[in-house]
């Protein structure tokens, strides 16, 4: 994955919220004298507030590597659909995939509520009780 490349660094974010804070002199004055758009400066505010440089930079990594997060998640839950609607069209009686739901359980690569939810088998009939 590419890193996403900011506009603005970190550094010039914090050196412009510092002025902004420190500065006596009107809002409209002080962004006529900036490179930066009110709504941006507003907004930075909303955002960072009151961090560090550090800790802006540290936001924007975070930021970062919870984007990249998100999109291995959807990756991966696209494979488990794509394994799911394949047990579901394979095996469409339920005692065959609540038997597969069990050995998957019991030889312990996933818990009970993740063989459920990948065969397709309610958790409730994971467990059937013998009938006497």
């Amino acid at each position: 994955m590419h890193k996403h490349r900011y506009k603005y660094s970190a550094e010039f974010i914090y050196t412009v919220l510092s002025e902004f804070e420190a500065s006596t002199s009107k809002p409209r004055e002080f962004f006529d004298t900036q490179e930066v758009n009110s709504q941006t400066v507003y907004m930075w505010r909303t955002k960072f507030g009151k961090m560090t440089e550090k800790q802006i930079a540290d936001y924007r990594k975070m930021e970062e590597r919870s984007s990249q997060l998100r999109v291995e998640n959807q990756k991966l839950q696209r494979k488990l659909d794509a394994v799911s609607d394949f047990f579901l069209r394979e095996f469409p009686d339920d005692k065959i995939r609540r038997g597969y739901a069990r050995r998957l359980y019991q030889q312990g690569p996933l818990g009970q509520t993740e063989a459920c939810e990948l065969l397709i088998v309610k958790r409730n009939s994971f467990y059937k009780r013998k009938e006497q």
